[in-house]
């Protein structure tokens, strides 16, 4: 059954329409704004109408949390009221969410240990926490996915007035995934968030992070911390000098990093890590890997490093480790540290280096000198006000990929599902109808012939009346 949601519709909230719901139906959501915390405890789905974009507005906007401050450095920010909260708490199996535009929340939409999510086509803006937090409390999420979600300046808890910037802890990621696995995170933007960006961690296992965009994160961009089987493949991560969202050293973070933190409970060490056709420029660190598992397994492979103004330490490995590094991009700048760590047990090769690096950390297939690339010293740019919040990003990626190269292939498009085969005709029910109506025409018909019968008999006697008042007026 659909559910429609709107102004002149059936229901005018959503949470009404879930409550009206049953278990596989779907709530249509009209264009509008909702004024909702709301609670999808129903396996159910909610879809914004077509050509619609309804607006979940969970009251937290700069405007009502702003204490004191001009820029991000002196900006402070009041705690979430005790009736805010998230747009979407999902607490049902087999949920969708598609289509919404979620602001001042304090998280754009939570999942719970629950199985078969789907969050897709969402415009998160400016959350208290996290644009998407996947966490299994009471057991592991299973089975979800994120797809086509942008979330643009997220964390904004760091302002808090009970915090202080120099605090690097109690932040968090604008796309967060814990205790958890099964997990497809593809296409999604994570612009402007003062923790990590996309963050994998508690014991996430099975965890594919695809065609990102990662931009200005205060921590590192992409981190995976004590968690196994992750897969970081064809992502964008990138810093633009907005010092809004440099670290507490005024200086960028890792772009991709794998740490296993002490403090956050025994969810054992990270491994089982690729890092693959990813394209990271300007962080900190551009790479970073200190993971606690000396026995940890990593592949790096056909990834793009760009230093910039801000890169410190360049590539950091903390090993050994298993694994290898081979077929990656590295564009050192002049004077800048190219690598730092023990690189131990990892195999090295058919990677390219603008600056060699030292002898441990090359191998065979290795080229030196000049990478040819198109434009590699056009660092990305943004809008940024003075609190780190702004509207557009220009990246080229085609900058860093060597003169001539070929654009990266487009995959085509899905083929249309199939049809599914036409429904053969109930004919037993067919034929009960049509005997139903033969046998009323038959009535019908043995009617009519009575009629007829008693009309030739009226006829008839009319015609004989006829015939004796002819007789007797003559």
């Amino acid at each position: 059954m659909i559910l429609t949601v709107g102004e002149n519709e059936a229901y005018q909230s959503i949470g009404a329409a879930i409550a009206a719901a049953n278990a596989g139906d779907t709530v249509v959501v009209r264009g509008g704004v909702y004024r909702e915390r709301v609670v999808v405890n129903k396996a159910i789905s909610l879809i914004a109408a077509e050509g619609e974009q309804p607006v979940i507005d969970g009251g937290y906007s700069r405007e009502w949390a702003k204490i004191s401050g001009t820029g991000w450095r002196d900006l402070k920010y009041r705690a979430p009221a005790a009736t805010m909260g998230d747009g979407f708490s999902v607490r049902s199996n087999k949920v969708m969410i598609i289509g919404f535009r979620i602001i001042n929340c304090v998280n754009g939409v939570s999942v719970g240990a629950f199985d078969t999510v789907t969050i897709r086509d969402l415009d998160i803006e400016h959350v208290y926490n996290t644009g998407v937090l996947v966490n299994g409390t009471t057991g592991k999420a299973r089975n979800i996915t994120v797809e086509n979600v942008r979330v643009n300046v997220a964390s904004v808890r760091l302002f808090d007035g009970s915090r202080v910037h120099s605090d690097p802890q109690g932040v968090s990621g604008v796309l967060k995934f814990g205790n958890c696995e099964n997990v497809v995170v593809r296409n999604c933007q994570a612009l402007r968030g003062f923790g990590e960006g996309i963050n994998i961690g508690k014991d996430a296992f099975n965890v594919l992070i695809d065609g990102c965009l990662v931009v200005d994160s205060q921590h590192k961009g992409i981190y995976v911390n004590r968690s196994k089987q992750v897969r970081i493949i064809g992502n964008i991560v990138a810093f633009t000098g907005d010092p809004g969202h440099d670290w507490i050293k005024q200086s960028h973070p890792a772009g991709i990093g794998v740490n296993d933190e002490t403090a956050r409970g025994n969810y054992g060490d990270s491994s089982d890590i690729t890092i693959e056709n990813n394209l990271v420029i300007d962080a900190g660190i551009l790479l970073q890997i200190t993971g606690d598992d000396p026995q940890g397994i990593y592949t790096v492979k056909g990834n793009t490093f760009i230093w910039g103004p801000y890169a410190r330490k360049g590539v950091q490995i903390g090993g050994p480790y298993k694994g290898e590094v081979k077929g990656n991009l590295f564009h050192v700048t002049p004077g800048a540290t190219v690598v730092t760590g023990n690189p131990a047990g990892l195999t090295w090769g058919d990677n390219r280096w603008s600056i060699a690096p030292p002898a441990k950390w090359r191998g065979e297939g290795d080229v030196y000198g000049d990478l040819g690339l198109k434009a590699p010293d056009i660092m990305p740019t943004a809008e940024h006000d003075g609190y780190g919040m702004g509207t557009w990003i220009d990246i080229d990626p085609a900058n860093y990929r060597p003169i001539g190269a070929p654009e990266p292939p487009v995959e085509p498009p899905d083929p249309p599902d199939e049809p599914d085969p036409p429904t053969p005709p109930d004919y037993a029910s067919i034929i009960k109808v049509l005997e139903r109506h033969l046998a009323r025409l038959e009535d019908a018909g043995l009617a009519v012939g009575a009629a007829i019968v008693d009309t030739h008999e009226l006829i008839d006697r009319l015609r004989t009346a006829a015939g004796y008042i002819q007789k007797e007026s003559k």
